[in-house]
């Protein structure tokens, strides 16, 4: 999909066209911005917009920033829960504590047991779409000082105004297909790590 010029990747990576496996899936937008400003900036226009959208759209939206110290602002991440469903918190926490080199069951792992090569990284990440290689790249580009804006949706058309959006405040945006069993599960590893 091409949005403001720039290509947006749609889903499993299936040349551009949106496949939904599930009738209960819901998609993880997130867009890398080049820093926290510039993601905060996004992150209000979403917010505006989302508040005179349609009760019917579902959507939540958060930051994924790494400061300058290594932390990680977890207040930032969005709701973990929105309607008595799980929020882009859930998720963005699971993938926070990934990319910060911790197991989300076991913790912070040592280092002989890198978060790029272990199995629960890969459990649970792959249930929101991403690959190992995703990972490694998000956490590549918070290090460099990038912002994530993270969108959850229930629908493609719930959020196809978000995608557009993002890409033209300078995101690159990217969509992956999540299932609401991997949410659930996100939720309770995120509220057993709080």
């Amino acid at each position: 999909m091409q949005v403001a010029g720039r290509q947006v990747n749609l889903g499993e990576r299936t040349g551009g066209v949106y496949r939904v496996a599930r009738p209960d899936d819901g998609l993880l937008v997130l867009s890398v911005f080049d820093d926290e400003g510039a993601a905060e900036i996004a992150q209000r226009a979403v917010r505006r917009r989302l508040a005179s959208a349609p009760s019917g759209d579902s959507l939540s939206v958060g930051v994924l920033v790494k400061r300058p110290d290594g932390s990680i602002p977890t207040w930032k991440l969005g709701p973990r829960v929105v309607d008595s469903h799980p929020g882009v918190g859930a998720p963005l926490s699971v993938i926070a504590q990934v990319v910060d080199g911790e197991d989300p069951l076991l913790g912070h792992l040592p280092p002989s047991r890198s978060h790029k090569t272990g199995p629960a990284r890969n459990s649970f990440c792959e249930g929101f779409g991403l690959n190992g290689d995703d990972v490694s790249r998000l956490g590549a580009e918070l290090d460099a000082g990038r912002a994530v804006v993270a969108i959850l949706a229930n629908t493609p058309e719930g959020s196809s105004w978000a995608i557009v959006e993002l890409t033209e405040l300078g995101g690159k945006t990217e969509v992956h297909l999540v299932s609401d069993e991997h949410l659930e599960r996100a939720a309770e590893v995120a509220a057993s790590r709080s």
